[in-house]
């Protein structure tokens, strides 16, 4: 229930930005949207931080800071993550107060983030509950610590210092090894491409989808059989290869869900390029190689792990402003966008619903689907 109570106010007030009334001030240097943000965040960090046996991880997470100082070099965590597991095992030899800390840490860098780089913060935030929060604030714990700490190094893009960036994604890879895809961002990141670039990421992101397992399935047996990738990354690969689950294409709801879905991207590539002001440039490339390993995830879902770090991380999250913001088309037409907006919300919280809440209703689980790599996950540990 307090998942709909949080989509209701980030619907109502994500509408009330639609409409533009979303930065009125309520005090000095304090609106309507600000106000509604700091609340919802702050109720979003509370249920990741004080959550229970939530994730498909948990059990991994929970078993590892049990034995993490007896052998904590028996399975093969990063090594940041085993020094954080290893320190509050010494000092407190509490699970939920380290969880705590982690989520603060990152829900602090996450949503500050969303904030100041989204002229809709809350729409953002929206956004962001839907297609990530209970993948990363619910489940993914040590790719989440990579993304906060790539978040705290965006600086030394805008400031052209390559050295610090890449201290930085050494660090982040601490905890998550898949922080080293992270690194091209300070190429793509405020770069503004051409309509010819964005067209072809478009064509081969619809090609990637239809027909990119059997590439996929070939690139991965080429990693796995080569010698001098991590030993973490050959364990997983294999658990993926052999397991039937991962055979096989996954599906979307309906045709016409995959059709909403690009029409409205669609739809944000023609507002882009007929914008005098392309205040978004530099989100859109992000966005657009999300869009691409989003397509690859839909044969092999850790693909989708690597979008992350472009729409968080690199902002391509705010691509999605440019449904808003196109204000040389909606100049004259103001209801069409209040109503197409409304729409696009609407077709994103139907799919929020019946990808998570309805596989819940059923008694779906995730450790049910990951079966295979737990085997092996446990098998490493013990």
């Amino acid at each position: 229930m307090i998942y709909y109570t949080i989509l209701t106010f980030l619907i109502l007030f994500s509408l009330l930005e639609f409409c533009g009334i979303g930065k009125m001030y309520v005090c000095k240097q304090l609106g309507v949207d600000k106000i509604a943000f700091i609340y919802i965040a702050f109720l979003l960090f509370c249920i990741a931080a004080f959550r229970y046996e939530t994730g498909r991880d948990w059990e991994g997470y929970t078993y590892f800071f049990n034995k993490c100082l007896s052998s904590p070099y028996s399975f093969n965590f990063e090594f940041g993550f085993s020094f954080i597991n290893r320190f509050f095992k010494t000092f407190v030899d509490n699970f939920y107060f380290m969880q705590f800390f982690i989520m603060l840490f990152c829900c602090i860098c996450t949503y500050r983030s969303l904030y100041q780089r989204s002229e809709y913060p809350v729409f953002t935030l929206f956004l962001y509950f839907v297609m990530f929060f209970l993948q990363t604030d619910m489940a993914q714990t040590r790719q989440h610590i990579a993304m906060a700490i790539l978040i705290c190094g965006l600086h030394f893009i805008d400031e052209k210092k390559i050295i610090l960036w890449i201290v930085t994604v050494l660090l982040a890879m601490q905890f998550h090894i898949s922080a080293l895809t992270a690194f091209p961002l300070y190429f793509t990141t405020r770069k503004e491409i051409s309509a010819y670039v964005a067209m072809f990421f478009y064509i081969l992101c619809l090609f990637t989808t239809f027909f990119g397992l059997s590439i996929i399935r070939g690139m991965l047996g080429l990693t796995v059989s080569v010698g001098f990738v991590p030993e973490r990354i050959q364990t997983i690969g294999n658990a993926y290869l052999n397991s039937k689950i991962y055979g096989q294409q996954a599906k979307f709801g309906t045709g016409l869900g995959f059709l909403v879905r690009y029409g409205f991207i669609s739809l944000m590539l023609f507002f882009y390029f007929i914008q005098k002001e392309k205040k978004s440039s530099y989100f859109l490339l992000n966005f657009l190689i999300a869009l691409l390993f989003q397509a690859m995830g839909r044969n092999f879902d850790q693909f989708g792990r690597i979008a992350n770090y472009y729409l968080i991380c690199g902002g391509g999250l705010c691509a999605y402003n440019l449904l808003i913001d196109c204000k040389s088309f909606f100049k004259k037409f103001g209801v069409i966008k209040l109503l197409m907006c409304t729409i696009f919300v609407l077709f994103t919280m139907y799919s929020f619903y019946s990808v998570w809440a309805l596989s819940s209703f059923q008694g779906h689980s995730y450790r049910d689907d990951y079966t295979p790599y737990k085997s092996v996950l446990f098998e490493d540990i013990k």
